[in-house]
């Protein structure tokens, strides 16, 4: 296993009840979802220390496939221990007061697996051997022996089974204070975003403009076609449009179960996300040669990311021995796209959506304070974000004129800058540029003309640092 993602048994004797019964959980759903099965057999959750019937994690699959491995029957049982657990511990877990649990017996019916978790123990082969007789040894003397299917995991087991499976080892490695700088496992990754249980509000006025056509598609249906897309390995999926209209909300509701479409929902315990805003270490090339070298099988998602770099990544998941899927995400949009790069354009969401978002995220603000919003935003979510920000009244907002709305937006907490203001501007004339590049012919040294001001040697063109995509943003909507 390549370092970026290597798990010890120790690491996994770190875990406490809850993130061990979890570990459990979402390796269960990953091992259901590689095979293209839903997450829907697995339930789990309650207090650990509760009453539970001998049970932590439950996988039923109905009708029955036959499933081996990890999960080794259709219907499974974890019992899931963050301790030691010799085998004299096994008789009263399995059948405390000489009785043994029900949920043991309904197993049998099935035929199906009890399988104790002990996220404590590194067992030799001697002393492995010894639990699951303990465990034979139970069932045994109620005659059962030969009608369910027992097995022992210890930690090194449950090490070796999360090895699988990158987007669970980054969540794992996260839980475990050592996580990988900038990497991510499925998340609120979109702007403003706090849970993945926030609903996506499907927009039927958003279109969203496809490869090789001039009719643009619905967001569902737009939906359905990237996951059936990403379905296939080497699959190289680019999604651009302007900052703020809703992209990376896109990508997180690919993997939202919730939302049905033909196509499957994407697998959400095999996911990395990296945005290169935050500078990611590894960087996504040298993430993409670890996960190709450890055979994984894994969808990767960049943000804000670049025309070159999407083109050096979708060469690298194009070799022969690679099982990545690709999504970048830009503002930028060219036509020089690599071979096998398909890219989608999503428009500005609707007035109706803008509002909603807002009440969901500022319940202070007044309708007609929501109103003026939506009217000025243009369909932008984080320009509408901004400035509600700004809000320090119910009502406040609702009696500015737009180019008052402009200067709160524009200056937010920040102190007021004519400089600062003429780069927005001279900013609003393009549709992208280039921020790296400072020589003398470069797109910086012109728009720097143009605003009268000189560029810093860290710096976009003044003396403070700007965020160009935000500040394009607004100073485009002043200028409509």
């Amino acid at each position: 296993m390549h370092p970026f993602f290597e798990i010890t048994s120790s690491d996994i004797q770190q875990l406490d009840d809850e993130q061990a019964r979890e570990l459990v959980a979402r390796l269960c759903k990953a091992e259901l979802r590689s095979k293209g099965i839903g997450t829907s057999p697995v339930t789990w959750g309650g207090d650990q220390r509760a009453k539970d019937g001998g049970v932590d994690v439950r996988v039923d699959i109905t009708p029955a496939i036959g499933i081996a491995g990890y999960i080794p029957k259709d219907a499974t049982a974890y019992q899931v221990k963050a301790e030691n657990f010799s085998p004299k511990k096994i008789s009263g877990e399995m059948a405390p007061s000489e009785v043994l649990r029900p949920a043991i017996v309904e197993l049998t019916e099935a035929p199906g697996a009890y399988v104790i978790v002990s996220t404590k123990d590194s067992c030799s082969d001697t002393f492995l051997k010894k639990r699951k007789e303990a465990m034979s040894g139970c069932v045994k003397k109620f005659g059962l022996v030969d009608s369910v299917h027992l097995d022992f995991y210890d930690s090194r087991k449950i090490a070796d089974w999360a090895g699988n499976f990158p987007g669970v080892l980054v969540w794992l490695r996260s839980v475990l204070g050592k996580p990988i700088q900038g990497w991510k496992p499925y998340g609120p990754w979109a702007y403003q975003e706090k849970s993945v249980e926030d609903e996506y509000l499907l927009d039927d006025k958003v279109k969203v403009f496809i490869p090789n056509n001039d009719e643009a598609i619905s967001v569902i249906d737009a939906i359905n076609r990237l996951r059936g897309e990403l379905e296939r390995i080497e699959a190289s999926v680019r999604i651009v449009g302007l900052s703020g209209v809703g992209k990376t909300r896109l990508i997180q509701a690919l993997f939202d179960h919730r939302i049905e479409t033909t196509c499957a929902a994407l697998n959400q315990e095999n996911v990395l996300y990296a945005d290169l805003s935050d500078n990611p270490s590894p960087q996504p090339i040298a993430m993409l040669e670890a996960l190709i070298q450890d055979e994984a099988e894994c969808i990767v998602v960049v943000d804000n990311c670049g025309q070159d770099v999407h083109r050096k990544l979708t060469e690298v998941i194009q070799r022969p021995e690679s099982k990545i899927r690709l999504i970048t995400v830009e503002y930028d949009i060219r036509d020089d796209l690599p071979d096998g790069t398909t890219c989608y354009r999503l428009e500005g969401a609707s007035g109706e959506v803008i509002a909603k978002l807002l009440k969901r995220h500022y319940q202070t603000l007044s309708d007609l304070d929501i109103d003026k919003i939506v009217e000025f935003s243009d369909g932008n979510a984080r320009v509408a974000f901004a400035l509600a920000a700004t809000s320090e009244a119910k009502g406040e907002l609702a009696q500015l004129r737009d180019d008052e709305l402009f200067k709160r937006l524009f200056i937010q907490k920040h102190t007021e800058s004519n400089e600062l203001q003429r780069c927005a501007e001279a900013a609003s004339l393009l549709y992208s540029f280039d921020v790296d590049d400072t020589s003398e012919d470069s797109e910086l040294a012109i728009l720097s003309d143009v605003a009268e001001v000189t560029i810093g040697k860290r710096s976009p063109p003044c003396s403070v640092n700007v965020n160009f995509p935000e500040i394009y943003a607004a100073a485009k909507i002043s200028m409509s």
